[in-house]
Order: C-alpha cells, then sequence, then structure tokens
C-alpha cells in the first residue's frame, strides 16, 4: 500500500514542496544581486533537496547527488565562516563514498543492505559521539572565532551521528535529522542564508516523508 501522509500521496508532497521551495528562492533573491556565490548556494540547495528525495526513495543515486551538492557547500560555508559546516560537508563527501558502496555489498554475504532498527548499544555510543563531538567542535569554533560556535558545533556533531545512520539504513536516521534540520532553520536565517534557511525546513517534511517510506520498508521485509 502506498505511504501517505496528512491524507496526500509522498509524490504530491513532492511536487509542493518542489512548487514552495523554487517560489522561496525568488523572493529571496528578488530585490538583490544575484553573484556566483548565490548562484552556487541555489545550486547546492537544489541538489541538496535532491538528495535527501532520492533517499527517501531509498535510491542509490542519492549518494552521487550528495556528494555534489556537499562540495558546493564547502564553499558557500567558507563564504559565511561557518567552519563546522564546511568540515562537515567535506566529511559527508567521504561519507558519501563509503554510504554507497555501503548500501550496495553492507549486507548479508555483500548483498544490498535493507532499513533494520537502530540497535540498542548504538544508540547509546551515538548519542555518546554527538555530546563529545561537540564538545570538541564548540571548542574549535571559539579558538577560531566561528559564528555561533555552540549551535554550529552541536549540529554539526549530530548531522554527522544521523549521516552514519543513514549509510547503516537505520530506520531512526530520520528522527535526528528531523530534530537537527528544524534548528538548522534559524541557524541559517541568521546568517542570511536564506536558500539554505529554506532547504532545510524543507528537509524536516522529507524527513517525515522518510520515515514514513522507511518504516514502510521496514515492515516488508520483516512481515
Amino acid at each position: 500500500m502506498k505511504q501517505r501522509l496528512l491524507g496526500l500521496s509522498l509524490v504530491t508532497w513532492g511536487v509542493i514542496f518542489t512548487l514552495c521551495f523554487g517560489i522561496s528562492l525568488y523572493y529571496s533573491y528578488r530585490e538583490q544581486s544575484f553573484t556566483w556565490a548565490t548562484g552556487v548556494e541555489v545550486f547546492a540547495a537544489i541538489t541538496g533537496a535532491w538528495c535527501v528525495w532520492l533517499a527517501m526513495r531509498e535510491h542509490i543515486a542519492n549518494w552521487f547527488v550528495s556528494i555534489i551538492s556537499s562540495l558546493a557547500y564547502i564553499v558557500v560555508f567558507w563564504q559565511s565562516r561557518l567552519w563546522s559546516d564546511m568540515g562537515l560537508q567535506a566529511v559527508y563527501v567521504v561519507l558519501g563514498i563509503w554510504g554507497w558502496y555501503n548500501w550496495l555489498y553492507g549486507g548479508k554475504e555483500r548483498t544490498e543492505l535493507v532499513v533494520v532498527h537502530t540497535p540498542k548499544r548504538e544508540w547509546v555510543l551515538l548519542f555518546l559521539a554527538g555530546v563529545l563531538g561537540t564538545g570538541v567542535l564548540w571548542w574549535v569554533n571559539l579558538v577560531f572565532k566561528g559564528a555561533s560556535p555552540f549551535w554550529d558545533a552541536f549540529l554539526t556533531a549530530f548531522s554527522l551521528v544521523a549521516q552514519y545512520m543513514i549509510t547503516r539504513k537505520y530506520l531512526e536516521n530520520w528522527i535526528v535529522w528531523i530534530l537537527v534540520d528544524a534548528i538548522y532553520v534559524p541557524l541559517y536565517l541568521s546568517r542570511s542564508l536564506r536558500p539554505t534557511a529554506v532547504l532545510y525546513a524543507l528537509f524536516v517534511g522529507l524527513a517525515v516523508m522518510g520515515w514514513q517510506e522507511w518504516r514502510a520498508s521496514l515492515e516488508k521485509v520483516s512481515g
């Protein structure tokens, strides 16, 4: 049975989100010049939305698109002095390569991975890794005078946790993404990264849809 969210199909929600995203981009830049930097940001935002949509559908191409988006965002965050986020995108490139391989050959006897619940022991280890990562990156941001040092560090650390979980096809990665993406929206607005703020608002909706899709996939495998 096809998954639905608030009575609408996932395809319908995808069309709605895409239209809202395009309209928001237009109004974000209608009254200011469109430089090469804003062009890179828009490209990064569009490919970022695309890769999350593909991940939600469990499509292997999400990793290729993710790598392209991350490379573009390295430039965007370098300009905005969000050092942790810039470093995060570099790690995403590496995780994108690993995730690509892992989805194809990380299952039993080198078969494709299937969606599973996060093991209880890993929940504890992942939480501790997020807390430790936050502390380290907070200190780094303070030393290098980064913008929003604590929130940049916290969101970077737990984004890495969520990204690791998605490479392992842990269903609960979407819960972590919903929390992280919701907090990212005001952070990016504070740095005048409007298309990126719109993108992360879109990510919250896509993460809810991802939870729906992956839970159905898990039930299909389990049942």
